[in-house]
Protein backbone atom coordinates (compact mmCIF):
# COMPACT_ATOMS: atom_id res chain seq x y z
CA UNK A 1 0.00 0.00 0.00
CA UNK A 2 2.56 2.66 0.71
CA UNK A 3 4.66 1.47 -2.38
CA UNK A 4 1.42 2.74 -4.52
CA UNK A 5 1.60 5.68 -2.43
CA UNK A 6 4.70 6.58 -3.42
CA UNK A 7 4.10 5.87 -7.10
CA UNK A 8 1.47 8.15 -7.21
CA UNK A 9 3.29 10.91 -5.56
CA UNK A 10 6.35 10.91 -7.44
CA UNK A 11 4.38 10.75 -10.73
CA UNK A 12 2.39 13.56 -9.61
CA UNK A 13 5.69 15.27 -8.73
CA UNK A 14 6.83 14.46 -12.54
CA UNK A 15 3.27 15.99 -13.79
CA UNK A 16 3.46 18.88 -11.95
CA UNK A 17 7.58 19.51 -12.56
CA UNK A 18 6.26 19.54 -16.80
CA UNK A 19 3.17 21.26 -15.52
CA UNK A 20 6.00 24.28 -14.37
CA UNK A 21 8.38 23.68 -16.76
CA UNK A 22 6.05 24.53 -19.94
CA UNK A 23 4.44 27.73 -18.04
CA UNK A 24 7.88 29.04 -17.73
CA UNK A 25 8.81 28.45 -21.14
CA UNK A 26 5.50 30.65 -21.78
CA UNK A 27 6.42 33.59 -19.90
CA UNK A 28 10.23 33.33 -20.41
CA UNK A 29 10.17 35.79 -23.13
CA UNK A 30 7.16 37.81 -22.71
CA UNK A 31 9.17 39.37 -19.60
CA UNK A 32 10.96 42.83 -19.61
CA UNK A 33 13.17 44.54 -18.03
CA UNK A 34 12.35 47.69 -15.79
CA UNK A 35 13.75 50.00 -13.62
CA UNK A 36 11.89 50.63 -10.62
CA UNK A 37 13.11 53.68 -9.16
CA UNK A 38 11.98 55.42 -12.50
CA UNK A 39 8.22 54.95 -11.64
CA UNK A 40 6.93 58.11 -10.00
CA UNK A 41 5.57 56.65 -6.90
CA UNK A 42 2.88 53.08 -6.39
CA UNK A 43 1.02 52.62 -9.28
CA UNK A 44 -2.75 53.42 -9.02
CA UNK A 45 -3.82 50.39 -10.49
CA UNK A 46 -2.93 48.46 -6.96
CA UNK A 47 -4.35 51.20 -4.54
CA UNK A 48 -8.10 50.83 -6.44
CA UNK A 49 -9.07 48.00 -4.71
CA UNK A 50 -8.21 48.32 -1.18
CA UNK A 51 -9.79 52.07 -1.74
CA UNK A 52 -12.74 50.67 -2.77
CA UNK A 53 -13.23 48.08 -0.28
CA UNK A 54 -12.36 50.80 2.48
CA UNK A 55 -14.75 53.19 1.43
CA UNK A 56 -17.79 50.74 1.20
CA UNK A 57 -16.97 49.17 4.22
CA UNK A 58 -17.23 53.40 6.06
CA UNK A 59 -20.45 53.89 3.74
CA UNK A 60 -21.85 50.57 5.20
CA UNK A 61 -20.81 51.30 8.68
CA UNK A 62 -22.19 54.73 8.83
CA UNK A 63 -25.92 53.57 6.97
CA UNK A 64 -25.97 50.56 9.74
CA UNK A 65 -25.19 53.09 12.38
CA UNK A 66 -27.55 55.85 11.41
CA UNK A 67 -30.25 53.18 10.83
CA UNK A 68 -29.92 50.44 12.61
CA UNK A 69 -31.43 47.55 11.16
CA UNK A 70 -32.61 45.75 14.50
CA UNK A 71 -34.89 48.32 16.71
CA UNK A 72 -36.67 47.80 19.88
CA UNK A 73 -40.66 47.28 21.05
CA UNK A 74 -41.22 48.14 24.70
CA UNK A 75 -43.16 46.65 27.74
CA UNK A 76 -47.06 48.12 26.94
CA UNK A 77 -46.77 49.01 23.34
CA UNK A 78 -46.93 47.61 19.94
CA UNK A 79 -44.65 48.07 17.06
CA UNK A 80 -46.24 48.21 13.36
CA UNK A 81 -44.28 47.66 10.91
CA UNK A 82 -44.68 49.27 7.41
CA UNK A 83 -43.59 48.17 3.87
CA UNK A 84 -42.58 51.25 1.86
CA UNK A 85 -42.82 49.28 -1.36
CA UNK A 86 -46.02 47.28 -0.87
CA UNK A 87 -47.67 49.16 1.94
CA UNK A 88 -48.12 46.45 3.80
CA UNK A 89 -48.05 46.40 7.64
CA UNK A 90 -47.45 43.83 10.41
CA UNK A 91 -48.33 44.24 14.04
CA UNK A 92 -45.11 43.21 16.33
CA UNK A 93 -45.37 43.18 19.96
CA UNK A 94 -42.80 43.47 22.76
CA UNK A 95 -39.30 42.59 21.56
CA UNK A 96 -37.07 42.59 18.50
CA UNK A 97 -37.78 43.80 14.78
CA UNK A 98 -36.19 43.45 11.83
CA UNK A 99 -36.21 46.84 9.97
CA UNK A 100 -34.24 47.08 6.44
CA UNK A 101 -33.18 50.81 5.88
CA UNK A 102 -35.48 52.61 3.11
CA UNK A 103 -37.69 49.28 2.95
CA UNK A 104 -39.65 49.16 6.01
CA UNK A 105 -40.18 52.18 8.60
CA UNK A 106 -41.32 51.13 12.44
CA UNK A 107 -43.95 53.33 14.18
CA UNK A 108 -44.38 52.34 18.13
CA UNK A 109 -47.47 53.23 19.65
CA UNK A 110 -48.28 53.28 23.53
CA UNK A 111 -50.82 50.69 24.41
CA UNK A 112 -50.84 52.96 28.06
CA UNK A 113 -53.94 55.14 28.97
CA UNK A 114 -52.21 58.95 28.49
CA UNK A 115 -53.49 62.52 29.16
CA UNK A 116 -52.74 65.96 27.12
CA UNK A 117 -53.55 68.83 29.98
CA UNK A 118 -54.24 72.30 27.76
CA UNK A 119 -51.98 74.13 30.47
CA UNK A 120 -51.82 77.67 28.38
CA UNK A 121 -55.53 78.15 28.58
CA UNK A 122 -56.03 76.90 32.36
CA UNK A 123 -55.38 80.35 33.68
CA UNK A 124 -57.95 83.89 32.45
CA UNK A 125 -54.69 85.71 32.49
CA UNK A 126 -52.63 83.23 30.64
CA UNK A 127 -51.06 83.14 27.45
CA UNK A 128 -54.13 81.59 25.45
CA UNK A 129 -57.08 82.13 27.66
CA UNK A 130 -60.74 81.55 26.52
CA UNK A 131 -62.99 84.40 26.29
CA UNK A 132 -66.89 84.42 25.95
CA UNK A 133 -69.72 85.61 24.14
CA UNK A 134 -69.70 88.99 26.54
CA UNK A 135 -65.29 89.38 25.51
CA UNK A 136 -64.29 88.52 29.36
CA UNK A 137 -61.34 85.91 29.89
CA UNK A 138 -61.91 82.60 31.22
CA UNK A 139 -59.80 79.92 32.14
CA UNK A 140 -60.16 76.46 32.02
CA UNK A 141 -58.91 73.12 33.37
CA UNK A 142 -58.76 70.64 30.37
CA UNK A 143 -57.50 67.16 30.84
CA UNK A 144 -57.92 64.58 28.08
CA UNK A 145 -57.03 61.00 28.44
CA UNK A 146 -56.71 58.67 25.73
CA UNK A 147 -55.56 55.48 24.59
CA UNK A 148 -54.56 53.49 21.27
CA UNK A 149 -57.29 50.24 20.49
CA UNK A 150 -54.79 47.38 19.98
CA UNK A 151 -56.95 45.96 17.40
CA UNK A 152 -56.96 49.48 15.11
CA UNK A 153 -53.37 50.02 15.97
CA UNK A 154 -52.15 49.30 12.29
CA UNK A 155 -54.62 51.36 10.57
CA UNK A 156 -54.39 53.82 12.89
CA UNK A 157 -50.02 53.58 12.17
CA UNK A 158 -50.99 53.90 8.24
CA UNK A 159 -52.85 56.65 8.51
CA UNK A 160 -50.58 59.04 10.78
CA UNK A 161 -47.95 61.37 8.49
Amino acid sequence: MFERFRIWAEAMQRRLSRWRARRHAAYEGSFQTRVVADRPGPALRRMVLPLVVVVLATVSALVLVSHPPVQGVGRGEVGIRINTLSGATTEWSEGSVLVWPAVHRLRVLSLRDQGWRAAQMSRADGPAPLQSLEGLSLGADLTVRYAVDPLKAAALAKSLP
